[in-house]
């Protein structure tokens, strides 16, 4: 029985030439495909968070809006109280002064979102924003409010303090009648009015000292007002940016 042996002809090095290539190729396309794949799912997370940093800032410019209208209601009411005191008025219209004093009682404080950015600062997503004036932006106006925002709370919060404190030599407190049940999430300067006031004894320093304290919280409202009305600009501007490089639809 013959055996037939076949010929093996050796691989010139052409031919090994492509087989490198081609499977150098494989594995090069495979590597930017998943390369694709990767910047694609980044895309998609960056995407994601600017919406919720979007939501945010637009909370943050509903609340500056309201906080300064409130601020600036503030500021006319002891304008009015200091008037009242300077022309005398305050003892023929007690009822409107021992109003206007109780509503100056309170402070509202301020309010900021910063859910996602402090999301992406804490997991190191921040890097996923590529546009470097939107992501120096948003470092600079959370930075601003880290450093600020409860530094001019505090302080307001001090001049109110002393107000109240000075409030109670001018005022007597038995002349402010109310319902006799609380109502749930009503503000207590709406449960309480002045009904058929007097002013009691005191001495004309307790006024001064009160109508002073008035005026210092005006200064302070100016303040906290200007701040306010800065943080409202940068984050309609960042609002701007995010909308534009991001294409969100509201």
């Amino acid at each position: 029985m013959e055996v037939h042996h076949h010929t093996h002809h050796p691989k010139k090095w052409k031919e090994y030439f492509w087989e490198f290539f081609m499977l150098f190729l494989a594995v090069f396309c495979g590597f930017l495909a998943e390369l694709q794949f990767e910047h694609y799912v980044e895309h998609q997370r960056e995407k994601k968070y600017m919406v919720r940093l979007y939501n945010d800032l637009k909370k943050d410019t509903a609340f500056y809006t309201g906080y300064k209208q409130s601020l600036t209601q503030s500021y006319y009411s002891l304008d009015s109280i200091i008037q009242m005191i300077g022309d005398g008025s305050y003892q023929t219209s007690t009822d409107q002064f021992y109003n206007l004093c109780l509503k100056n009682r309170f402070i509202r404080y301020l309010e900021y979102y910063n859910t996602a950015f402090e999301q992406m600062k804490s997991s190191g997503n921040l890097r996923l924003i590529k546009n470097e004036r939107i992501l120096d932006s948003l470092l600079s106006y959370y930075y601003v409010i880290e450093k600020r925002a409860m530094v001019t709370d505090l302080r307001h919060q001090e001049v109110v303090t002393e107000l109240n404190k000075a409030l109670w030599g001018v005022v007597d407190a038995s002349y402010y009648k109310g319902g006799e049940t609380l109502e749930d999430l009503k503000p207590v300067r709406s449960l309480f009015s002045a009904q058929s006031a007097k002013m009691p004894t005191t001495s004309p320093q307790n006024i001064l000292l009160y109508k002073n304290l008035c005026f210092n919280r005006q200064l302070t409202i100016v303040s906290v007002r200007n701040f306010c009305i800065a943080l409202h600009k940068n984050a309609s501007n960042l609002l701007m940016l995010i909308k534009e490089q991001y294409h969100i639809d509201e």
